[in-house]
């Protein structure tokens, strides 16, 4: 009984990792599209800094 609970609580917590995971992935994508969006409207490069 144990080691199943034990077994479904490491699947939840890898399940819930892995979306994690997927979350950060798509804010950091989000973030560099913002600061894309936002060089060109302005003119600014990361180079010209």
């Amino acid at each position: 009984m144990y080691t199943q609970t034990l077994y479904e609580l490491s699947q939840e917590a890898e399940r819930l990792l892995q979306l994690s995971r997927q979350q950060l992935q798509l804010l950091e994508k989000n973030a560099s599209l913002c600061t894309r969006r936002r060089c060109a409207t302005t003119g600014f490069t990361l180079e010209s800094a």
